[in-house]
């Protein structure tokens, strides 16, 4: 009896771990459908460059949602990686997975992703070690961009009112 209810157990919990998450909405599917769906964070970028922080603030991070809700995309607009670099542009990750936690919160994650910048691929920038949370109120992630440690800090801005 004690090994069926521990299996019960076992098979409850794994049940549970597996509806946590909800790719398709926010608010564990309830009210807001993430397809189509886009925001946009501002906030403050820093870049390990060999142990020499640089910072880049005030970096507008636009996140929208696949039509099949099963990934996002992230751009970052206007964004230097360095001080060295002569000018900004716009650089955009695709194809990150991500999960909705029952609280809302937004989980992603990534590896071997090929960023795009101005017009084709930067393979020699490929993001590797991704890891972020959207929220309500904030995005923020860590990564590695080819191979320099990146962290984005931000704050989610809210619509402006129709006049």
């Amino acid at each position: 009896m004690k090994k069926i209810f521990g299996m019960m157990a076992a098979l409850l919990l794994s049940v549970g771990m597996l509806s946590s998450c909800d790719k398709g909405y926010i608010d564990g599917g309830k009210d807001t459908p993430l397809k189509g769906r886009t925001s946009t964070a501002v906030g403050t970028l820093q870049v390990d460059e060999s142990g020499t922080p640089f910072t880049d603030q005030n970096i507008t991070c636009k996140i929208s949602f696949s039509s099949d809700t099963t990934t996002m995309i992230m751009e970052l607009v206007q964004v230097k990686f360095s001080s060295n670099m002569p000018i900004r542009l716009n650089m955009t990750v695709r194809n990150i997975p991500f999960a909705v936690e029952t609280n809302g919160d937004i989980r992603f994650w990534g590896n071997g992703l090929v960023p795009l910048a101005m017009g084709g691929e930067f393979p020699a920038y490929t993001i590797n070690d991704l890891s972020g949370t959207f929220t309500k109120a904030k995005f923020g992630f860590t990564m590695r961009c080819g191979e320099f440690p990146v962290t984005y800090d931000g704050l989610i801005a809210q619509p402006k009112a129709a006049q």
